[in-house]
C-alpha cells in the first residue's frame, strides 16, 4: 500500500482497491419481523434512493400485502402508508419477490424513477407492478405456468434494443420444480407501451430442481454480451452457482463450488451497473460472501456479530445501492435492518493535482477528481447523455452533497463546494442512464 504524503490543505486521496468492512444497525422496520416470502430491492423515485420492502406471510390481515420503503438519504422509514399489494384471498407467502426496474423511457433531464415488480407467491401466479408516482399496484399478465411457491424469485435484466425498440427484461423463477425436475425460468418483457403491457417467454429451464429457496442477480460482466448474464443459486442445487448467458440462451457453471451450502432464506443482490454479487447463505447461518462476475471468484465477508443474526432463515433479503448492502433478517422474531460496507481499495497519493480515474465496470464512464481550495471538481467522460447524478456520502451513508446535470456530449463536470464539510472519509457515486462509477476520497484540512 502506498504511503500518504505530500497532501495539500484540501488534499484528496482516491482509493480505487484497502480492504475494510463494517456492519451498521439502522432503524428497525416498523412492523413485525419478516417471514417466508419477504423481499427487498433498491431503486429511486424522484431522484431519492429507497430500499423497498415487501413482507412475507401472515404479518397482516388477509387482503393486504405489507409494503414499505426506507429513505436512504433521510435514514428513516417513510411515515406515509404505501399501498399494499392487492391480495385476495390470502397474504404474501412463500415465493414472493420484488425487483426494481428504472424508467428508461422518461425524457432526458427528468428525475430518476422506476417501477417495482412483484410476485405475490403463496401458491398463486399473481404478478403486479407498483407505480410510486400513483402509489398504486397494477395487475400484469401472469406467467401462467404454475403457482409461484417456495423458491420464487425476480430480478431486473436491463434494457435492450429488440427489433429497433427499447425493451426491458425481468427474469423470474416460479419456485417448486416441475414434473421434469427442472426449475421453470421465465422472462417478462415490455416496452414504452408501459410495464403492465408486457408478455412472458419461456427460457431454457434451470438445470436443477428449484425448491425451498432460490436467488437471482443480473449484471453485465466484461465477457458478456449486451444482454448480460443472470446468476442463480438454489438450495437443492448444492454448492453450485449457475450462470445464464442471455445472449446465447443457455445455462452453465460459474465459479465452481460456493463457500457454503445455500438454504431457505438465501438472498442475492448486485448494485446498479456493478459486477459484484452479494450472497446470503440462509438456513440459520449468518455467513455470507461476495462473488465477482468478472473473475468468478468468491470471497467470505465479515459476518454480523449480533447473536440474533446468526439465525437468519426464511425471508431474509438483500439489496445494494452501490455504496452499501442493505439486509433484513427473516423468520427470527427480530425485525432488524442493517447495512454493510465493503470496499476493496488501494490508496493512491495526490499532490493536489488531477485525481486518478474511477472507471465503471463496462468502460463507458470515467470519473476524475481535481482538488482545490474549498471545492473539488468531478470531471466525467464517456458515453454520456441525459441525466447524470453525483452523490457524495459520509461513512454512515448520509448524503453530504448531491447534484445532477444534463449532458448531451461526451463530457461533463460537477463541482462540490465543501468548505463547511469536516475532514474525513467520503464516498462518491456517479450514475448515468447507462453506467455507474464511484470511489473513496479523504478530505484533509
Amino acid at each position: 500500500m502506498h504511503s500518504i504524503k505530500g497532501l495539500s490543505l484540501f488534499g484528496l486521496i482516491l482509493c480505487p482497491i484497502l480492504s475494510w468492512a463494517v456492519w451498521l444497525s439502522l432503524p428497525d422496520v416498523p412492523s413485525p419481523a419478516n417471514e417466508d416470502g419477504s423481499a427487498m430491492c433498491y431503486g429511486k423515485h424522484e431522484d431519492i434512493g429507497y430500499v423497498w420492502l415487501l413482507h412475507g406471510r401472515a404479518l397482516v390481515p388477509p387482503g393486504h400485502g405489507y409494503f414499505n420503503r426506507y429513505d436512504i438519504g433521510q435514514h428513516q422509514w417513510n411515515s406515509e402508508e404505501l399501498a399494499g399489494m392487492p391480495q385476495s384471498p390470502g397474504t404474501t407467502g412463500e415465493g414472493a419477490g420484488i425487483a426494481y426496474v428504472p424508467d428508461s423511457f422518461a425524457q432526458p433531464g427528468q428525475p430518476a424513477t422506476g417501477w417495482i415488480f412483484g410476485f405475490k407467491g403463496n401458491h398463486t401466479d399473481e404478478f403486479w407492478v407498483y407505480k410510486p408516482g400513483d402509489n398504486a399496484w397494477v395487475s400484469c399478465p401472469s406467467p401462467q405456468q404454475q403457482y409461484v411457491e417456495a423458491g420464487g424469485a425476480l430480478c431486473f435484466g436491463g434494457y435492450h434494443p429488440i427489433s429497433g425498440t427499447k425493451t426491458a427484461f425481468v427474469y423470474a423463477f416460479t419456485g417448486t420444480e416441475n414434473v421434469w425436475n427442472q426449475g421453470i425460468f421465465l422472462r417478462y418483457r415490455f416496452d414504452a407501451a408501459g410495464p403492465e403491457y408486457g408478455s412472458w417467454e419461456n427460457l431454457s429451464p434451470y438445470p436443477d430442481p428449484v425448491d425451498g429457496a432460490s436467488a437471482m442477480a443480473w449484471c453485465r460482466p466484461a465477457t458478456a454480451t449486451e444482454f448480460g448474464n443472470v446468476y442463480a443459486m438454489i438450495d437443492d442445487g448444492g454448492w453450485i452457482m449457475h450462470e445464464y448467458n442471455a445472449g446465447l440462451g443457455i445455462w452453465g457453471l460459474q465459479g465452481g463450488f460456493m463457500p457454503g451450502v445455500p438454504h431457505p432464506g438465501m438472498a442475492m443482490a448486485t448494485a446498479p451497473g456493478g459486477t459484484t454479487i452479494w450472497c446470503f447463505r440462509g438456513g440459520g447461518f449468518s455467513d455470507w460472501w461476495s462473488f465477482d462476475a468478472n473473475s468468478g471468484a468468491y470471497r467470505y465477508l465479515t459476518q454480523p456479530q449480533d447473536r440474533t443474526w446468526r439465525g437468519q432463515v426464511r425471508g431474509a433479503s438483500l439489496c445494494s445501492d452501490g455504496n452499501w448492502v442493505y439486509a433484513e433478517l427473516g423468520n427470527t422474531g427480530f425485525p432488524e435492518f442493517k447495512k454493510y460496507a465493503h470496499m476493496e481499495m488501494e490508496e493512491e497519493e495526490s499532490d493536489g493535482g488531477q485525481g486518478d480515474a474511477a472507471t465503471a465496470a463496462d468502460g463507458r464512464l470515467s470519473v476524475s477528481v481535481t482538488p482545490g481550495a474549498g471545492a473539488h471538481t468531478f470531471r466525467l467522460s464517456g458515453a454520456l447523455h441525459g441525466r447524470i447524478v453525483l452523490n457524495v456520502s459520509d461513512p454512515l451513508g448520509r448524503t453530504v452533497f448531491a447534484q445532477h446535470v444534463t449532458a448531451a456530449t461526451g463530457e461533463a463536470a460537477i463541482v462540490w463546494y465543501h468548505a463547511a464539510a469536516p475532514a474525513g472519509v467520503y464516498f462518491y457515486r456517479v450514475e448515468t442512464p447507462d453506467a455507474v462509477a464511484g470511489g473513496k476520497l479523504i478530505l484533509t484540512r
